[in-house]
């Protein structure tokens, strides 16, 4: 786009150059093309409105002056908004990619502009870009003009050029020593015969088979440092060259100024020579065949499609200046037809070289055939960014179940079964593998996710458990006895004040024994047996049961399975002897299981187990063993 752009440039400052009176066939088609796009808006300005050429200086050198001051106080301002690095950088850079567009877009109009006022008449002593203006330093418009155009001067042709310059130096271009290094190496000869060894050397038949090789093996790893020396410049590059040196190759830095430098020549530097002669098209003409020359040997653009395309911009400008010579020529013969026919009256005028029509046409169809190739060029870029959608498609497809699948490189670039480019195929297993280390990361944090979700539900679960065991140990079981509780109309015969009258009918507990409560006091059995326990220290199995149920719940068995006893606590300091010491005590003789005790109201006795807590009317079996 940059180089259609510069194209039409040149087409639209062309006339003012030259002063060539063009064909209105091609004048229409240069105002349908390009007067709309403002190309020439310098230039031209006096056709929206009849000014002096001092003015027009003024218009042409303060507006983008004054416009590039709001772009950096734009900038400047945003800056200070923002106290992040990062963002300060990145406007910045904003502004002056803006200054970079700003300038490439108004400086070769400008420069012409500024040019002219440096060119005068020699025959009547006056501006040729304003008659009226007389080239004498006693003028006071005149000085006004030249002043004006010396500024116009350092800040656009000169200063743009220049600032570009050190932008693209800065960070592409050699060091200073290093560019002295390489003047003395050019100067002293010995690049020269370095070049001239290495063709001998490459002269089929000269060498032997080692020294070929080894020179293959150094100049591939010459061009190995070389790549990756490029390859960091262009990483490290700063956001705003972007926008000047994009579409160049790192090594081609200067290529950017150089076009400009030939816009200039082309469109302002020859309107030095006089208005309207033939030198200045001629040396237009030169200017670009030496422009034509370094596109074609240096190739500077990253796309060989730009490449291409420019170079054939540059033949496209050489036959308009070469069409535009014709003009010239058909005009002054002309002009000398005229002359001679007033003189002699029987002077034939010789015919015209070519027709003032056919020029026209000549002209019309070098600007198409640009247009024509652009398009083509267009149509080509988007069958291919087509084929890059439908690869990027089919690798959103892929590349998922690729990475869960865990397929290696060669078998995603066949799972794409695209022809790819070296570039395109490295920076699609670029993206794999990131997606796959992705992918490798969600799965180890879900699975840890997973882990930890189990790990706190059974802590949370155990630590519910061990809350309800506290509380049950810190209220002691102090709930009411559903046993001791009345019946509405009647007495409980198994319970409370109904087990004087019930007799024999249930066993008599352990607590109306030791009478842990009188007929009418109402106690739970776990309040009776808590107070016989400060009396008399008794086993107490329901809370020996609960401590054993709580154990079991703490070890994390479900209800619905078997529940088995923890296991036994083993000291690491006890050794087993199955040898029986003779000389060891006997053991002390075991406790009684069973308490006899004295029941007041049925006069009897009954029998309590210390371990069980169970009581009966007869004696056991083992009562006393």
């Amino acid at each position: 786009m940059k180089i259609l752009f510069s194209f039409f440039q040149i087409m639209a400052l062309m006339g003012s150059v030259y002063s060539i009176e063009y064909p209105p066939e091609f004048v229409e088609f240069e105002k349908s093309w390009t007067g709309w796009l403002g190309l020439n808006v310098m230039t031209e300005i006096e056709c929206y409105q009849k000014i002096s050429f001092l003015m027009k200086l003024r218009i042409a050198v303060l507006s983008p002056v004054a416009m590039i001051v709001m772009i950096f106080m734009v900038s400047y301002i945003s800056m200070l908004t923002t106290r992040k690095p990062e963002k300060k950088k990145e406007r910045r850079d904003a502004g002056l990619s803006a200054f970079i567009t700003v300038t490439f877009i108004v400086l070769p109009s400008v420069s012409l502009t500024v040019f002219q006022s440096f060119s005068c008449d020699d025959e009547t002593n006056t501006l040729n870009a304003d008659p009226l203006v007389i080239c004498d330093s006693s003028n006071d418009d005149y000085k006004a003009i030249k002043m004006l155009g010396l500024l116009g001067f350092l800040l656009y042709p000169f200063g743009i050029p220049f600032i570009y310059l050190r932008m693209l130096g800065s960070h592409y271009g050699p060091s200073v020593q290093e560019l002295k290094e390489r003047i003395v190496h050019i100067l002293t000869g010995r690049a020269q015969t370095e070049l001239k060894k290495d063709a001998d050397m490459r002269r089929r038949g000269a060498s032997s088979v080692e020294a070929v090789e080894e020179l293959v093996i150094s100049d591939m790893e010459k061009e190995k440092e070389e790549q990756m020396r490029l390859f960091n410049l262009e990483n490290s590059a700063p956001r705003y060259l972007a926008t000047l040196c994009a579409e160049f190759e790192p090594q081609c830095w200067w290529a950017p100024v150089f076009e400009q430098l030939n816009k200039l020549a082309i469109t302002s530097f020859t309107i030095l020579l006089g208005k309207g002669q033939l030198d200045q098209i001629i040396l237009g003409m030169l200017v670009n065949m030496v422009s034509l020359c370094v596109q074609f040997f240096t190739q500077p653009f990253k796309d060989f499609n730009d490449d291409m395309f420019s170079m054939f911009c540059h033949v496209q400008v050489f036959l308009v200046l070469l069409w535009s010579l014709l003009v010239k020529f058909q005009k002054l013969l002309e002009a000398t037809h005229e002359s001679l026919g007033d003189n002699l009256e029987e002077y034939e005028a010789p015919t015209a070289l070519l027709k003032t029509e056919t020029l026209g046409w000549l002209l019309i169809l070098s600007n198409l055939s640009v247009m024509l190739t652009f398009g083509g060029l267009m149509v080509l870029e988007l069958k291919i960014a087509r084929k890059t959608v439908k690869m990027r498609k089919k690798w959103d497809s892929i590349k998922k179940r690729a990475a869960s699948m865990g397929l290696g490189d060669d078998d995603v670039i066949d799972e794409l079964g695209v022809e790819l480019s070296a570039f395109d195929r490295e920076n699609i297993l670029e993206k794999y593998r990131t997606v796959k280390e992705k992918e490798k990361e969600k799965t180890e944090r879900e699975g840890g996710e997973e882990r930890e979700g189990g790990l706190r539900k059974k802590q949370k679960k155990r630590a519910t458990k061990m809350a309800m065991a506290d509380k049950r140990a810190s209220v002691g079981f102090a709930m009411e006895n559903p046993m001791t509780k009345k019946v509405k109309g009647a007495d409980r015969p198994f319970g409370g004040t109904g087990a004087a009258e019930a007799g024999k009918l249930r066993h008599v507990s352990g607590a109306d024994a030791v009478d842990l409560g009188g007929v009418d006091i109402v106690k739970s059995k776990h309040q009776k047996y808590k107070e016989r326990g400060e009396e008399q220290p008794q086993p107490q199995p329901h809370v020996a049961r609960a401590a054993g149920f709580n154990n079991l719940k703490k070890s994390g068995n479900s209800s619905n399975k078997a529940k088995v006893p923890p296991p036994p606590v083993v000291d690491d300091d006890y050794v087993e002897d199955n040898d029986e010491d003779e000389d060891a005590p006997p053991p002390p003789p075991k406790e009684p299981e069973w308490d006899e005790l004295w029941d007041e109201n049925s006069n009897s006795k009954y029998y309590v187990n210390r371990i069980t807590g169970i009581s009966v009317w007869d004696k056991p079996h083992d009562f006393n063993k």
